[in-house]
């Protein structure tokens, strides 16, 4: 099972080798403990190994934690970003500033297409990062998504 833990949903599929077999999506958004309890309960396949992504932070993080490990007992095995990852090398002086949705995005794509790419996410905030031919992430940036624009205007002007 993968898990794309974010900071409004938590996106997950079910895989099986190279196969999808089952996707969906959860809003946690200010109902962390319950909305995860409540999502792992009803997962209708058990899961034989987890792997996550997390930027939502160590809270959400520690209750997925305990929720697959209290309803199936299967670790969550956390991705972290990394200097180096096959053939990409992050762009960034400190590796800790590039989430880690962002580094998985950018390992993912440059590892299926071979070549340079542009990776765009467009989520709670817009992302775009850029690797040139022979791995090199060049950087990128964050920007707020539609909606968080939008309630940021209607609350502040």
């Amino acid at each position: 099972m993968l898990l794309d833990i974010g900071n409004t949903r938590i996106k997950w599929a079910y895989t099986s080798e190279d196969n999808l077999l089952d996707v969906g999506e959860i809003v946690h958004r200010g109902h962390h403990t319950e909305r995860i309890t409540e999502f792992v309960e009803q997962l209708p396949t058990i899961p034989t190994a987890v792997f996550a992504s997390n930027v939502a932070g160590p809270r959400l993080g520690g209750a997925v934690t305990q929720a697959f490990d209290r309803r199936f007992g299967v670790p969550v095995r956390f991705a972290v970003t990394q200097l180096e990852s096959g053939l990409v090398r992050n762009g960034y002086e400190d590796i800790t500033q590039l989430g880690v949705d962002r580094w998985a995005a950018i390992v993912g794509a440059y590892t299926h297409f071979g070549s340079a790419v542009c990776i765009v996410d467009a989520g709670t905030a817009v992302t775009v990062d850029l690797v040139r031919d022979g791995g090199r992430h060049l950087g990128g940036l964050i920007v707020p998504g539609l909606q968080l624009m939008r309630s940021s205007l209607e609350q502040d002007t």
